[in-house]
């Protein structure tokens, strides 16, 4: 049958359901291969948010315009729409991993909260002042790096090596 792919992305836009189910059988090998190399902490996530995707690119893929009258076309964007996806994910998954540090000193089981301030104002104090404005803001003021280099007057650059070198330093304390 020739140009399946396409008939069934037209299907789907027009809301038939079983469609997107054929699409989904279809291009479920593409869907495990980037699951399984994005390696998420708790394991169950990753197929689901790039099924989440695909089922975007499927609705919006702009089969109506002159490049889509073949299969391989349609095939080839969903491809390189889903591979984007993984990439924006598996960036996002590094950038999560690179900026968590574990603590054996569990400070949320403290009871007294006055001896969770004295910690934390404690190991704050060890940094830098640069660090520890960069620490506070990023973190306890939820801003983002170019936020911060703006206050600070430092390039967004300056602002990453100084708080991976204060998480580097909470490191060592723990």
């Amino acid at each position: 049958m020739a140009n399946e792919i396409l008939s069934l992305i037209e299907r789907c836009q027009k809301g038939d359901k079983d469609s997107l189910i054929l699409l989904l059988q279809k291009f479920d090998p593409l869907l495990n291969k980037y699951s399984r190399m994005l390696n998420y902490k708790d394991g169950e996530d990753e197929k689901q948010d790039l099924v989440l995707e695909f089922i975007k690119v499927v609705k919006k893929i702009p089969i109506y315009e002159d490049g889509f009258k073949e299969d391989k076309v349609a095939v080839s964007y969903i491809n390189r729409a889903i591979k984007y996806k993984y990439i924006q994910l598996s960036k996002k998954s590094r950038c999560i991993n690179n900026s968590e540090f574990s603590c054996e000193y569990d400070i949320g089981n403290c009871e007294d909260s006055t001896e969770n301030k004295f910690i934390l104002s404690e190991l704050i104090n060890n940094l830098s002042d640069i660090e520890k404005s960069v620490i506070k803001l990023r973190y306890f003021a939820g801003l983002s790096d170019r936020e911060i280099a703006s206050i600070n007057n430092i390039s967004r650059q300056a602002v990453n090596q100084n708080k991976n070198r204060a998480l580097k330093k909470l490191r060592q304390y723990f």
